[in-house]
């Protein structure tokens, strides 16, 4: 029988023995992969990686995974180090670049194609190209500054059947300045000049050739013909043509009446001198324009003649913005009169100061002797600080009694009313705020006459 002495040498032995082996084996394995990176590994056949049955020389079978997943990977996968990752998703085949470094195609030489097999450029694509973006989409004619005033060309092939293409767009814009416009479709847009049978335009519209409008007559220039003597139905006259030849023609012409055989239309009409209008005048303009000023800054409204200082009724002055009525007339309102509409006017004129000011008045009453009135948000910003004045007024019910008022100065838009004396806390009492406007000049209340 076999003591314990005796089993414990064994075991000692045994485990001697597959240290030895161990051993052994390493070295083996050690010198078997030595021997493997000193030669190349050679395989008839196919080679399969997760499957069993590979049907090319390379068959990897992996999951289905996005572009960044690792079905197959070249390069070391590190940050900011260049490699390349294959693979396919369920719906999709996909090939990536990774480490934040770009994917460059054929970088030394050769064409690339897309839906064919024989590229005739760098890229040659034999179907439809979707550019889609967050933004509008670009395409660059150079790949850095500074400007290379190239420009993009659209042929119909490469040679030998080199020829230009047309372009087709729903809204175009020709600028430099790309928020220049955004063009709506069927819209051409152009910021600079346009030439038509011209390759240098010296203006927004040049025409070399004739140009009809419509279905009218062609014409292919502009006269300055004021006599109009050619009669020609080729050329436009100009706007002094026109008027040259009115200015010479309309004393030989009869008045303009307003008889049913006259056609007088048109778009512009420049009068230098008086245009008398013996009927009614029409003005279908939003706008007046009143561009002229006399000595004094004046643009001046007459009624009733043309005699300056008799009739001017109504001046506006250019200097001081402000209009005003002529000696003699006032500022009133005319409304049919409440009480007796059919037969009578009621007519008020306005009080008048010299100083541009507003007023602001309203009700209030005390409140244990006191009371704070605030005045519009905007009235700090409306008026100046300096010549501000408060009106209080008592106001009473039959024989109650009355407190006499005192007000304060008006600052950060609020003021102060309290009683003087105790007759009556409760006291209601109508208010009044005046002050000058800030937002104006003031006013220059006595000037001198020019002659």
């Amino acid at each position: 029988m076999t003591t314990l002495e005796e089993l414990k040498e064994e075991v000692a032995r045994a485990r001697e023995e597959i240290g030895n082996l161990a051993k052994e084996t390493d070295e083996k394995i050690q010198q078997l992969t030595d021997e493997l990176n000193k030669t190349n590994l050679i395989v008839r056949g196919n080679v399969g990686i997760g499957t069993e049955n590979p049907v090319g020389k390379l068959n990897i079978v992996h999951q289905p995974q996005n572009a960044g997943g690792n079905t197959l990977i070249l390069g070391e996968d590190k940050t900011n180090n260049a490699h390349l990752r294959l693979g396919y998703h369920t719906e999709y085949s996909w090939i990536q670049s990774h480490g934040g470094k770009p994917l460059s195609i054929n970088p030394i030489a050769n064409n690339v194609g897309i839906g064919t097999t024989n590229p005739l450029a760098k890229l040659d694509i034999r179907g439809d190209l979707i550019l889609e973006a967050d933004d509008d989409p670009i395409i660059y004619t150079a790949a850095e500054g500074p400007e290379k005033n190239r420009y993009l060309h659209i042929v119909n092939a490469p040679w030998p059947w080199r020829s230009p293409s047309g372009l087709k767009a729903g809204g175009i814009l020709v600028s430099e300045n790309f928020p220049y416009a955004f063009p709506g479709k069927n819209d051409l847009i152009v910021e600079g000049n346009v030439g038509i049978g011209t390759a240098a335009p010296t203006a927004k519209l040049e025409v070399t050739g004739d140009l009809r409008l419509e279905t009218g007559v062609a014409v292919n220039e502009f006269s300055r013909d004021d006599n109009l003597a050619d009669n020609s139905n080729l050329a436009i006259p100009t706007e002094q043509a026109v008027k040259t030849y009115v200015d010479n023609n309309l004393d030989r012409k009869a008045a303009l009446n307003g008889a049913t055989n006259q056609d007088f239309t048109a778009q512009n009409l420049t009068v230098g001198g008086n245009l008398n209008v013996t009927g009614s005048l029409e003005v279908a303009s939003p706008r007046i324009f009143l561009k002229g000023f006399d000595g004094a800054n004046f643009n001046w409204i007459m009624v009733g003649g043309t005699q300056e200082g008799v009739h001017n009724v109504l001046g506006f002055h250019s200097e001081t913005k402000s209009f005003v009525t002529a000696s003699g007339w006032t500022k009133n309102f005319l409304i049919n009169h409440p009480l007796d509409p059919k037969h009578k006017y009621l007519i008020h004129s306005t009080l008048e100061g010299p100083e541009v000011a507003v007023f602001y008045r309203g009700e209030a009453e005390l409140n244990k002797g006191k009371a704070k009135i605030f005045l519009p948000d905007y009235f700090e910003a409306l008026t100046k600080k300096e010549g501000r004045t408060v009106l209080v007024t008592p106001k009473f019910e039959v024989d109650e009694p009355i407190s006499m008022l005192a007000a304060s100065e008006v600052k950060e838009g609020k003021f102060f009313v309290k009683a003087i004396d105790d007759q009556n806390l409760s006291q209601p009492f109508y208010w009044e705020v005046k002050a000058i406007r800030a937002d104006v000049e003031p006013l220059k209340v006595e000037t001198m006459k020019i002659d």
